[in-house]
């Protein structure tokens, strides 16, 4: 099974990092709910980033969306500013 871009991309430093930005607690515990993971917002934030972040409909369905806030999360996830 191949790993995801997170997985392959996303260092321990980053991800405490991350989970610091989104104010979750776990990257992938599966105790917590799927919103409350590291994973899934970056598993979110990324798909936003690469399908136009429209700010309607298809606005990332996790805590903390607005498009600022997921902007400033994907630059921290990828090093780089949005497409």
């Amino acid at each position: 099974m191949e790993d995801s871009w997170v997985d392959a991309n996303v260092s321990a430093d980053l991800e405490a990092r991350f989970l610091r930005l989104r104010q979750v607690e776990t990257w992938s515990d599966h105790d917590f709910d799927w919103e409350e993971r590291g994973t899934e917002h970056a598993a979110e934030i990324i798909s936003w980033a690469l399908d136009g972040q429209e700010t309607g409909v298809r606005r990332a369905s996790i805590p903390r969306n607005e498009p600022i806030q997921l902007a400033e999360a994907y630059e921290l996830l990828t090093g780089r500013p949005l497409p």
